[in-house]
């Protein structure tokens, strides 16, 4: 033991002498930013120094105060500015909103990012505008755009809503080339929905069994005729298994102006529904709403 001793001692290396310690402590700065003196070295520096930190209430939100005891017996208390919240150190500044704000009503996103790059201006994190970025500025701050359709044109919902359909559908048809469109400055679609289009549309819904609706009850039946969800809530099953039926032919259907299926539902094809429900083992019946 002591043979371990004397070895760990001969190798631990000796104290500077004690000007050279008393140089150290009478220039703190340089001993903190000196590349040789590790976070670990700091930790211990600040136990060796500090007592004790404590926060103090300070009326002023913007401030803080910080009060110091020092292992010496002395104290001090400083006044600091609080840290801002992370939302404000990545505010966008009010020159560059300003900037947008005479600019935007004219420009395009694109157009706006390149404005604003031109002139200095950069995002909240210090980044380069780009369309995005433009776009979010826009968004964020209400400021307008120039005018999006021209004439005769309309959204994806707007063609939606005029034909009852969903825009999943429209979005499927413009994918496939079945539906021409181009790309506004935000990014959206804007549609040249002709007679010719909205009635090629239209054929499109007559021919397709499938189609989903927007609105099943909107359908404008006659008689004896019941729209999906009527029929679903009658047999106490789910829609999708009357689509499934629509699908397969089990049951007759026309759609209507809108496009919305309209179901004979007489006696005879209620009776061979409940049957088909009764003879299969994978409906499940909803609970009646008694």
């Amino acid at each position: 033991a002591d043979a371990a001793l004397a070895a760990a001692q001969a190798a631990t290396a000796p104290l500077p002498a004690r000007a050279e310690l008393e140089a150290l402590a009478a220039d703190l700065p340089a001993l903190w930013a000196a590349e040789s003196t590790s976070d670990r070295d700091r930790k211990r520096l600040l136990r060796t120094l500090v007592a004790d930190v404590t926060l103090l209430p300070e009326p002023d939100r913007t401030k803080l105060r910080v009060g110091i005891r020092w292992h010496s017996g002395a104290a001090d208390e400083l006044t600091l500015a609080r840290p801002r919240p992370a939302y404000e150190r990545r505010r966008t500044d009010p020159a560059t909103v300003a900037l947008a704000r005479e600019l935007g009503p004219t420009m395009t996103n694109a157009e706006l990012a390149a404005a604003l790059t031109a002139a200095g201006h950069t995002t909240g994190t210090g980044k380069p505008f780009d369309r995005v970025a433009a776009g979010n500025l826009r968004y964020y701050h209400r400021i307008p755009a120039p005018g999006m359709l021209e004439a005769g044109e309309l959204t994806v919902s707007g063609v939606a809503a005029r034909l009852g359909v969903t825009t999943n559908t429209v979005h499927y048809w413009i994918s496939h080339g079945l539906l021409p469109a181009r790309r506004c400055h935000d990014g959206r679609w804007a549609i040249a929905f002709t007679d010719e289009v909205e009635a090629d549309c239209r054929a499109r819904i007559a021919a397709s069994r499938h189609l989903p609706r927007q609105n099943p009850d909107a359908a404008a039946c006659c008689g004896d005729e019941r729209t999906v969800n009527q029929v679903a809530d009658r047999l106490h099953i789910s829609t999708n298994v009357v689509y499934y039926w629509l699908q397969r032919g089990y049951l007759d259907a026309r759609h209507d102006p809108a496009g919305s299926w309209c179901i004979p539902f007489g006696a005879e094809v209620e009776n061979a529904c409940r049957q088909r429900v009764a003879d299969s083992t994978r409906i499940i019946a909803k609970p009646h709403n008694n």
